[in-house]
């Protein structure tokens, strides 16, 4: 199965953009593309692109820009080669329903010619790639809670106003795999202090190897 399935559709009007922008704009853009340095995310790298085409304006580049990132990291998450991957995007363009591009034949093949030469961009492959492998693993974190609650404690007879209570903690943690799934884990106020010493001790490892890429002259393109 191919990959244009995947395809998602807040996608189409920055393709159209794409398809529309004149010959010099795209021209450009290419250029100020395969010249700018790595950055960690697309936002930065739009940032620079509005600062180097000052002279030539685009509208809509950070569209385009997400656009092309989307692309990318789709391509990388995908896991299939640049052929593969183009050719399902082309077969996309020739069947979509998108009006702004369905409706101008000229734009399909224009679009097609441009898709090929922006996926030649070392910034943005750099980009997607330093984001998969940050996030390779089978289980990808969303977001945690913890939800904090005093539970009684009854004696035999539930009637009767409970002896005392207990304060529990339930961990809420949700990720994404092959499905958006969380589950529960409940902790005392010692496995609180256990799980705070375990995060601390990971933020200064984060720390010390950051300090370390710097000492390396590694560019930080992660999180």
């Amino acid at each position: 199965m191919g990959i244009s399935l995947l395809i998602n559709k807040k996608d189409w009007p920055g393709l159209a953009r794409l398809a529309n922008i004149s010959d010099s704009q795209f021209s450009g853009l290419l250029n100020a593309l395969t010249k700018a340095p790595y950055f960690s995310n697309a936002k930065a790298l739009s940032a620079h692109l509005n600062t180097s085409l000052k002279s030539e304006r685009i509208d809509g580049l950070d569209e385009l820009v997400l656009l092309l990132d989307n692309l990318y990291h789709l391509r990388e998450f995908a896991g299939v080669k640049p052929d593969r991957f183009l050719n399902d995007l082309s077969q996309e363009i020739q069947d979509t329903s998108f009006a702004e591009i369905q409706n101008e034949s000229a734009n399909k093949a224009n679009l097609q010619n441009r898709l090929a030469k922006v996926f030649s961009i070392p910034a943005l492959r750099i980009i997607a790639k330093a984001d998969r492998l940050q996030r390779d693993g089978e289980r990808l974190y969303c977001e945690a809670k913890i939800l904090s609650d005093i539970r009684p404690v009854f004696d035999a007879d539930p009637s009767a106003h409970p002896i005392g209570a207990v304060v529990s903690h339930t961990l809420k943690l949700a990720f994404h795999g092959t499905e958006h799934t969380d589950f529960h884990v409940v902790l005392d106020t010692d496995d609180l202090e256990g799980l705070k010493t375990v995060i601390e001790r990971a933020l200064a490892k984060d720390k010390t190897l950051r300090e370390i890429m710097k000492e390396a002259k590694l560019e930080n393109l992660g999180v």
